[in-house]
């Protein structure tokens, strides 16, 4: 089955909201989040159709969402999401300081873009200020996001900085998705496949305890050595008993 464009699939709204809801009671180390102070900046910056703007609207009433998306057909629908603002804009042109009040950041990243984009926002973040990704859970088992890699300056990570994701903040938090949600909604309806999912939660100022994987060493297979392909149409394959192909007509 092929991609969608830009990897757009969007998260079914009633996950989005459950999701949202988990992120009101679960995350103490923003105080912001169980609305004791002013309100809420929530950030979405690969919007989409909105389901995390609304869950978020629903879950905060009083705060502040912003939506950003890089589809000039979609700002209505962010509009009418409960966005307070919208930009239809790629996050990566916005300048990493801008995302220094941001309290938090909620959505579903395009997986390829999802080491790309934390490094993007999590260093200008405050003290206090949560990443909460939805993923597959399979996005913990890379070992480039376990590298330990090499950075002078390792409280601010940026493109120099050859760490791997997981190096560099480690969630402390990562509760399953339960049922497995469908990402393909054609006509509001899910459509298989289902995968397992993730929160991917992280929290500037709060340490990870969560244990650290479990590595093992891959054994290497020994690569076959390919045969030229012109000289097995020519003269067949005696290893495995085949016979040689019949000449070919080359005016």
């Amino acid at each position: 089955m092929a991609r969608r464009e830009h990897d757009a699939y969007d998260t079914p709204p009633e996950c989005a909201l459950a999701c949202a809801r988990w992120c009101k009671g679960s995350l103490g180390a923003a105080p912001l989040l169980l609305g004791d102070s002013a309100p809420l900046n929530v950030l979405d910056p690969t919007a989409g159709g909105g389901p995390f703007v609304r869950a978020a609207r629903a879950t905060w009433p009083e705060a502040k969402i912003a939506a950003l998306d890089i589809r000039p057909e979609v700002e209505p629908v962010l509009k009418e999401a409960g966005a307070n603002w919208v930009g239809i804009l790629d996050v990566f042109t916005i300048p990493p300081e801008q995302f220094a009040k941001v309290d938090l950041v909620l959505t579903n990243p395009p997986f390829a873009l999802a080491d790309e984009l934390f490094r993007h926002l999590w260093p200008a973040m405050k003290d206090g200020a949560s990443i909460v990704f939805l993923l597959p859970v399979t996005f913990w088992g890379s070992d480039d996001r376990w590298k330990i890699g090499d950075d002078p300056d390792p409280s601010t990570p940026d493109a120099s900085d050859t760490r791997g994701l997981f190096t560099i903040a480690k969630p402390w938090a990562t509760p399953v998705i339960v049922p497995r949600p469908s990402f393909l909604l054609l006509d509001g309806k899910e459509t298989s496949p289902k995968f397992e999912a993730a929160l991917f939660v992280w929290t500037k100022g709060k340490e990870s305890q969560l244990a650290e994987p479990i590595r093992w060493t891959k054994p290497r297979k020994p690569r076959a050595k390919r045969k030229d392909a012109t000289a097995f149409l020519r003269e067949g394959d005696p290893e495995f008993g085949s016979e040689p192909a019949p000449e070919v007509y080359d005016p």
